[in-house]
């Protein structure tokens, strides 16, 4: 997967050893505002040498449309994958779930960090 698009990842692959698949991890939190769609991720496997289990922040900014299903209040959703891909002047997220949230964010940015 290319990720030279997504802002941060270098940061990631430092602390982590690698970049997050976030399989089965969960969606804690979204947050939609005039800035953009944020997401929570509660990381299910702590990386080596980390002792407890961070919490990942994904941005999505510039978001040109979105649209996402499931249960989104009040249900964990459980990340089944998560794809990024760079198209022309936008980056598309699909997001699929196993339960809870899922869907697609075009945004022109997205950052990734440790909260």
């Amino acid at each position: 997967m290319d990720k030279s698009f997504i802002i941060g990842h270098e940061k990631i692959e430092s602390d982590f050893g690698y970049f997050p698949s976030f399989h089965d991890d969960v969606i804690n939190k979204i947050e939609i505002s005039n800035e953009g769609i944020t997401f929570i991720i509660d990381i299910e496997n702590p990386p080596t040498g980390m002792s407890s289990y961070p919490k990942v922040k994904l941005m999505f900014c510039g978001v040109n449309d979105y649209y996402l299903e499931g249960e989104i209040y009040g249900c964990a959703s459980i990340i089944l994958d998560i794809q990024f891909i760079k198209v022309d002047d936008y980056i598309e997220t699909q997001i699929s779930s196993s339960l809870g949230a899922c869907g697609t964010i075009r945004s022109n940015k997205v950052e990734i960090g440790l909260q």
